[in-house]
């Protein structure tokens, strides 16, 4: 296998695994990213990493941030008043009043109103 193809298949891994990573740990995200920018990249490592990052505790604040990515791909065509449902989400599961699964629920029904490919495939919908 050539590393075009490997660097392909590594970039895909990420691509589908990016968010789930970010909801775990932005370090571990960024060290992806870098990791991604070396001359030769393989698939086998990226999958190390997420394996470690989706190991790792939840922290609330990776989970928002997350969720707040995910989210930059509606703004521009959700409503006024879905917007101002999602905030409101995310400041319940902020105040532990909500489970983290409640707003990601509600980032899944805009995905099926405004679907867009690359969520499509993000594995955080299916963790």
């Amino acid at each position: 296998m050539t590393n075009k193809d490997e660097r392909r298949k590594a970039q895909k891994l990420w691509a589908e695994n990016k968010y789930l990573v970010l909801s775990k740990s932005h370090k571990c995200y960024l060290s992806i990213r870098k990791y991604l920018k070396n001359e030769e990249v393989k698939k086998e490592a990226v999958q190390v990493f997420i394996d470690k990052a989706v190991s790792l505790k939840e922290s609330p604040k990776d989970i928002v941030n997350a969720y707040q990515h995910i989210w930059g791909y509606f703004k521009d065509k959700a409503s006024i008043e879905e917007r101002k449902e999602f905030l409101e989400l995310l400041d319940q599961y902020k105040k532990a009043k909500l489970d983290k699964s409640v707003p990601l629920d509600y980032l899944k029904n805009l995905l099926k109103k405004y679907p867009n490919e690359y969520l499509e495939n993000s594995t955080i919908f299916n963790d």
